[in-house]
C-alpha cells in the first residue's frame, strides 16, 4: 500500500505514454463487420495513441522453486496454490503436455488428482490445475481449499500424484478420453462473437499461423501412450512444485 500510494502522478502518465501506442496493438474482431469497415473504424477508435511501438518486454525470469510458504491467516480453511514451470508455447510438446495435464489436475472428477484428493480421502471439495500463459511462455497454476488439519495429507497426495505422472505418464485409456474431449471442446470456442475475437486474439498473441486450429484435431489424435509418458517425464518436476498456502495450516 505505501509503494503505490507513493508514486508520483507524473510517474504513472510517463509509464501509461510509453507502453500503450499504436504499433503495439493486437486487434482481433468478429462479427457484423468487414476487414474494409474495421480498418476505416481502427483509426478513429486509437487515433490518441501515440506513434511508435511500445519498449521490449524484458525476458521473464526463471521459475525458482521454493519450500512451502505459508501466510498466517486465521480462518478454519487454508487456500492452497501450487506451480511448477511449464514450457514455452512454441515447444513442440506444447499439446502433448495440455492432454498430460489434463489427465492428472485438469478434467474435473475425470483428473487423478481429483480421485486422489476428493473422490478417494475426501480431503478438499475440489483440487485442478492448468497452464498460464506470459509473453509465450506457460506456468503450471493449481489450487485447493481445505480444512487446516488436512492440508498436510492434501499437498502429500497432489505431490505423490505428480510424480506418478511424471514416472508413468497417462495410460491408454486416459489419454483416448482426453483427446476426445479436447477435439469436441474445440468448436466452443467459435459459439459466439466474443469467444471467436479471444480465440482470434490468443493465436496474434502466441505468433500462430490463422490456420493452426485446422490441424489440431489431427496432431491430438496422433498423440500416443508413449510418447505423452516422455512428454510428462520432460516437464513435469515432482521436486519444482512449490506451495503456497493462507491460513492455519497443520503437517506442512
Amino acid at each position: 500500500m505505501e509503494t503505490l500510494s507513493n508514486l508520483p502522478e507524473q510517474a504513472i502518465r510517463d509509464a501509461l505514454a510509453r507502453q500503450l501506442r499504436g504499433d503495439g496493438m493486437l486487434v482481433a474482431a468478429s462479427g457484423a463487420i468487414t476487414a474494409g469497415d474495421l480498418a476505416r473504424l481502427l483509426p478513429a477508435l486509437f487515433e490518441g495513441l501515440p506513434a511508435g511501438a511500445p519498449p521490449e518486454a524484458p525476458p521473464l525470469p526463471a521459475f525458482t522453486p521454493f519450500p512451502p510458504r505459508i501466510v498466517e491467516v486465521p480462518a478454519p480453511q487454508s487456500s492452497i496454490q501450487f506451480g511448477q514451470p511449464g514450457l514455452a508455447v512454441s515447444d513442440p510438446d506444447w499439446e502433448g503436455f495440455q492432454v498430460v495435464l489434463r489427465i492428472l489436475a485438469g478434467g474435473g472428477f475425470s483428473s487423478r488428482l481429483m480421485e486422489a484428493v476428493r473422490v478417494q480421502r475426501g480431503l478438499a471439495y475440489g483440487i485442478g490445475a492448468g497452464l498460464d500463459t506470459l509473453f509465450g511462455q506457460g506456468f503450471v497454476v493449481g489450487s485447493s481449499a481445505t480444512d487446516n488439519a488436512r492440508v498436510g495429507e492434501t499437498v502429500a497426495v497432489t505431490r505423490a500424484e505428480w510424480a506418478r505422472m511424471a514416472s508413468e505418464g497417462p495410460n491408454a485409456a486416459e489419454l483416448d478420453d482426453a483427446v476426445a474431449f479436447l477435439t469436441g471442446n474445440l468448436p466452443l470456442q467459435f459459439t459466439d462473437s466474443r469467444r471467436i475475437a479471444g480465440t482470434l486474439l490468443a493465436l496474434r498473441r502466441n505468433r500462430r499461423p490463422i490456420n493452426w486450429l485446422d490441424g489440431r484435431a489431427e496432431r491430438l489424435r496422433a498423440l500416443t501412450p508413449t510418447g505423452t509418458q516422455a512428454v510428462a517425464a520432460r516437464i513435469l518436476q515432482p521436486a519444482a512444485l512449490s506451495v503456497a498456502i493462507a491460513g492455519q495450516p497443520e503437517g506442512i
